[in-house]
């Protein structure tokens, strides 16, 4: 059975000014946390 739900795609994430600095600072659930909200943006806008 093939899953005709998967499309390609690219998704382009600049490291803003001390970004990467701030969620690798911060505790792993709060970076984690981040991170994900930042993606699922991403991805409901790109739909």
């Amino acid at each position: 059975m093939e899953n005709t739900n998967i499309k390609n795609g690219i998704i382009l994430i600049p490291d803003f000014s001390g970004f990467t600095e701030f969620v690798f600072n911060t505790k792993l659930y709060t970076g984690e946390y981040i991170v994900r909200q930042l993606l699922s943006i991403l991805i409901d806008v790109n739909n």
